[in-house]
């Protein structure tokens, strides 16, 4: 059983501690962990919003980043295949210093990509 002790009083039930405890500061507080019914209901519906937005947000991650990796194995085939009739095309887009740029090179690829983005702008998924 417990038995708590106010000002050095021990007490030999919870009812007594109760009411002296009210009898001498008017009021019982609640202890700091305490939360209505209503606090904790509101709780479990924000956390279950959460959860629903989450969900929703997981499947459209996953259509952008497929999409993103079929958009980059595009360019990445155009660039391997320089005989292409996509890669003659953004080629055809470079300026002429661009043009000059080494075929290998990530200064070149940037221009590549800049121009495959520019020739060939695929439906982005909807977000």
């Amino acid at each position: 059983m417990f038995t708590p002790v106010v000002e050095n009083s021990v007490f030999d039930s919870d009812i007594i501690f109760a009411y002296t405890v009210i009898r001498k500061n008017g009021f019982y507080s609640k202890p700091e962990v305490f939360k209505t019914v209503e606090q904790l209901r509101a709780e479990q519906m924000e956390q279950a919003r959460k959860e629903r937005e989450n969900a929703l947000e997981k499947p459209k991650e996953e259509i952008r980043r497929d999409w993103l990796l079929k958009r980059e194995e595009h360019f990445y085939r155009m660039l391997s295949a320089p005989t292409c009739e996509e890669y003659r095309r953004c080629y055809e887009t470079l300026t002429p210093f661009e043009r000059k740029l080494n075929r290998g090179s990530p200064a070149f690829e940037r221009v590549m990509r800049r121009a495959f983005e520019k020739l060939f702008p695929e439906d982005k998924p909807k977000e």
